[in-house]
C-alpha cells in the first residue's frame, strides 16, 4: 500500500517535514518542509488524518529530481569532470611520496577533504563513478572507488568529518608500496609468480614505511593500511584474528575487493554489482564481518548508482539514485528498445510495471553519453514514462 497514515511522533513540532503530507483521499495538505509551529497546529491536523504517499513521492522526486551542485574543487564543477583532476592530483602525490617530499600528507589530507566533499554533496553521483569510470590508469582510480565505497559505509555509521577524511586517506594511499606491480598485474594473465606473491604480501608494511618516511605518524591511518588485507578468520597477510582487526580495516577491505571486482581488467569483464555482492554475501562471517558485509551491501542495493539496467519495456537504462523508502531505484533510458540512442536519456518511474527493472547488463556505457547530464548536473529534458 503507497498510503500510510502518520502518527503524532513521526512530526516534530518547530521542524521541517522531511517529506508531502496528504489526506485520506490523496490530496495534498502541506508541502515537504512546511514547519508546524505548535502543538495545537499538529493536534488539529492528526485528527484530519496525515498521511504519506510513497508513490507520489517517488513521481516527484523523479520529476523534480535536481541534485545540490557539488561546489568548486579545484575550479572544476561537474562530479565527473572533478574526478579527472582528482586521480591527476593522486598520480601527483605517489610521485611526492616516492620521492620524500616535505608536506605531501596536508596534501593528501586536501584532497581527501575534496572527495568527502564530493561523497557528501551526492553519493549516488559518486557511486556512479565507481561503476561507470574506468577510462582512467587502474592505480589511480581504483584508490578513489575505494575511498567513495568506504565513504559510503563511514556516512551511515555517522562518522565526524575528521575520521571520515582519514579513512579516505587511508584508501588513497593503502597500495602505494606496490604501484608498479599493480599496473603489470591489471595487463597480466598468466598466474602470480612466487615474486609478485611476496611483493604482494609485503605492500602494506612498505606502504606504511614510505608514509612513515614523508613524516606521516598518524596511528590509526597507519593500521588502517597495515590491516587492509587481514580477514576476521585468520587468513590475512598478517595472520591476525577478528578481534585484532580494527573496524576501519575492514571497511577499508570490503571495499578494495568489491571495487577490484566491478572494475574491468585487460583480461576480464568487470562483474555486475550484483554479483558482486553475492561474492561478499557468501563470504560474510568468514573473510569479513558479517554485521558490516551485510551493511555494505544494503546501502549499495541489488542495482547500485552507474548499474547498467534492462528495463521490460527492453530499453537500456543507468540506475542514477539508490531507492527511497520501499520504492525501486531512480533511473534514466538512454536507448530505445531497438538499441538506438535517445537524443536526451528520459526519467523512468521503475514502480510503474512496463519500466520496472528486467536484468543488469554486461554492456558497456556509450564512450560519449555524458555523464553529467545523467545526473541532471547539466539541462536536460525532462520527461517521465512517455512512450
Amino acid at each position: 500500500m503507497s498510503q500510510s497514515k502518520l502518527k503524532a511522533t513521526e512530526i516534530i513540532v518547530g521542524q521541517a517535514l522531511g517529506w508531502c503530507v496528504y489526506n485520506i483521499d490523496g490530496l495534498l495538505l502541506l508541502k515537504k518542509n512546511y514547519i508546524i509551529r505548535s502543538q495545537r497546529q499538529l493536534e488539529v491536523l492528526l485528527e484530519i488524518g496525515l498521511y504519506r504517499n510513497k508513490a507520489k513521492e517517488q513521481k516527484e522526486k523523479i520529476r523534480q529530481h535536481e541534485p545540490v551542485p557539488i561546489e568548486p574543487i579545484n575550479g572544476n564543477v561537474l562530479p565527473f569532470e572533478s574526478i579527472v583532476d582528482n586521480t591527476n592530483r593522486l598520480k601527483a602525490l605517489f610521485t611526492q611520496i616516492e620521492n620524500k617530499h616535505a608536506g605531501v600528507g596536508e596534501r593528501i589530507l586536501q584532497l581527501s577533504a575534496d572527495i568527502r566533499t564530493l561523497c557528501t554533496k551526492d553519493l549516488d553521483a559518486a557511486l556512479g563513478i565507481v561503476h561507470l569510470v574506468h577510462d582512467i590508469e587502474y592505480t589511480a582510480i581504483h584508490p578513489i572507488h575505494t575511498a567513495i565505497l568506504s565513504d559510503l559505509i563511514a556516512q551511515h555509521l555517522g562518522y565526524d568529518e575528521d575520521l571520515r577524511q582519514l579513512i579516505i586517506a587511508a584508501n588513497l594511499t593503502s597500495n602505494i608500496g606496490m604501484l608498479k606491480l599493480q599496473a603489470r598485474l591489471y595487463r597480466q594473465s598468466s598466474p602470480l609468480t612466487q615474486a609478485q606473491h611476496e611483493e604482494i604480501k609485503a605492500h602494506p608494511a612498505r606502504a606504511v614505511a614510505m608514509l612513515k618516511e614523508v613524516g606521516i605518524d598518524n596511528e590509526l591511518w597507519l593500521t588502517m593500511i597495515m590491516q587492509h588485507h587481514e580477514c576476521i578468520d585468520g587468513s590475512g597477510y598478517l595472520r591476525l584474528k577478528e578481534a585484532e582487526v580494527i573496524k576501519e580495516a575492514e571497511i577499508l577491505a570490503l571495499s578494495d575487493r568489491y571495487a577490484a571486482m566491478v572494475s574491468p581488467r585487460e583480461t576480464r569483464n568487470a562483474l555486475l554489482g550484483k554479483e558482486c555482492l553475492m561474492h561478499l554475501f557468501v563470504d560474510r562471517g568468514k573473510q569479513y564481518d558479517e554485521e558490516l558485509s551485510l551493511l555494505f551491501i544494503k546501502l549499495l542495493g541489488v542495482y547500485p548508482p552507474g548499474s547498467i539496467v534492462q528495463l521490460n519495456n527492453n530499453e537500456t537504462a543507468v540506475v542514477i539514485g539508490r531507492p527511497v523508502d520501499n520504492t525501486k531505484p531512480l533511473v534514466k533510458s538512454f536507448l530505445t528498445p531497438l538499441g538506438s540512442r535517445y537524443t536526451h536519456a528520459k526519467y523512468r518511474d521503475c514502480n510503474d510495471d512496463k519500466y520496472a527493472i528486467k536484468n543488469s547488463s554486461i554492456s558497456k556505457i556509450p564512450h560519449n553519453l555524458n555523464l553529467n547530464e545523467l545526473w541532471s548536473y547539466v539541462e536536460d529534458e525532462i520527461v517521465v514514462n512517455d512512450a
